[in-house]
């Protein structure tokens, strides 16, 4: 498919001819995303160690856990934000964010859009009877979205 047919069909969607994405999308279970795996450490875990993981593990967050108990939560973004307040050897309780928002896998993408919209982060764990499954981020829906928008126009990511 070359670009001028893409386009053609972007255009008969934006008209309302064609449907792109599924019009219950958002409506599924966020237990159907692909739930990426946590990173998790406990709250005694150095700042610094804290950082070097997000850098390593390729992930966006980690996750403060106790025993059984998810205490906090700590994002890249968090780590720019806060950057100038660390010292060396602080512990990530004090600079995790706390309480964190959590949804059950049962619960609707839209109901996650939702929080994540109105709290401002982009991170959410999905957690279900108390036990941590993953955690979903606003890229994740980006990238459900993204399939299926090149699904619809029967091209692949690598052929646009």
């Amino acid at each position: 498919m070359n670009t001028n047919e893409v386009q053609k069909l972007i255009e008969s969607a934006c008209l309302g001819d064609k449907s792109l994405i599924d019009p219950t999308f958002l409506c599924k279970s966020v237990g159907s995303l692909k739930l990426r795996e946590s990173a998790i450490v406990a709250p005694s875990t150095r700042v610094t160690d804290v950082i070097k993981l997000l850098k390593v593990s390729n992930r966006g967050v980690v996750l403060i856990v106790s025993g059984e108990t998810l205490e906090g939560i700590f994002s890249e973004r968090d780590a720019v934000k806060k950057f100038f307040d660390f010292k060396e050897n602080d512990p990530i309780k004090n600079h995790m964010s706390s309480p964190v928002h959590t949804i059950d896998p049962s619960e609707p993408i839209a109901h996650a859009v939702s929080l994540m919209a109105s709290g401002g982060f982009r991170h959410l764990p999905v957690v279900q009877n108390g036990i941590i499954l993953g955690v979903i981020s606003v890229r994740d829906i980006l990238e459900e979205l993204v399939a299926q928008i090149y699904s619809s126009l029967g091209a692949s990511l690598d052929s646009l």
